[in-house]
């Protein structure tokens, strides 16, 4: 599975990290943490990925503080 500088899908990707660089776009893998494999069409095992998030208005990149 290609990973890298690609946008980040659930289907082929899976997001152990996640880091906020600036001048990146929001869900582009930055890195690939574990190869993925695919057969015949078919998901062997998911890319783990490090993701470029950015951060939240408020200053807070924690997902259960922004839903409190």
């Amino acid at each position: 599975i290609q990973s890298v500088g690609r946008t980040f899908d659930p289907a082929y990707h899976m997001s152990v990290e996640t880091v906020s660089e600036k001048g990146r776009p929001d869900m582009v893998i930055v890195s690939e943490k574990l190869r993925g494999y695919v057969h015949n069409g078919k998901v062997l095992r998911p890319a783990n990925v490090v993701v470029n998030r950015s951060p939240c208005g408020d200053g807070s990149t924690d997902a259960k503080e922004k839903a409190r």
